[in-house]
């Protein structure tokens, strides 16, 4: 496995297992899910022997499968098209020394987010700006 995937995975345990402890209070289901597809995940590396793609699977501690850096930029609107409308977009201000805006044209409405918040919605269902 390649240092600096070792790296980012060392450094963003906590904010993974965050995110681990955040959905499976806000949806347990979708809780569920990700626990069991993390698990299918490992055993389908175990029993084909894939040492380095195994560990890969057993460090990674996020509940999605991917997770998107957003750094100083402004995203324009949009929606998660490749998503379910059950499922939940998780945005994290992460040392960031302004907070943010995250903008929901549709309900009209702006949320501001500043470092440590956390939050949750739609993004199939909610065109969203950040």
């Amino acid at each position: 496995m390649a240092k600096g995937i070792q790296t980012w995975l060392t450094q963003n345990e906590r904010l993974g297992l965050l995110s681990y402890c955040v959905l499976a209070c806000t949806h347990p289901e979708l809780f569920a899910s990700a626990l069991k597809c993390q698990k299918n995940v490992r055993e389908h590396y175990r029993i084909r022997d894939n040492k380095e793609a195994l560990d890969l699977a057993s460090r990674w501690k996020f509940p999605f499968n991917a997770v998107t850096v957003i750094a100083n930029r402004e995203t324009p609107g949009h929606r998660d098209n490749s998503s379910r409308y059950e499922w939940y977009d998780m945005l994290f201000a992460i040392k960031s020394p302004v907070s943010q805006m995250l903008n929901m044209d549709g309900l009209g409405v702006d949320f501001e987010y500043k470092e440590g918040c956390c939050l949750l919605f739609s993004g199939k269902l909610l065109k969203h700006a950040v």
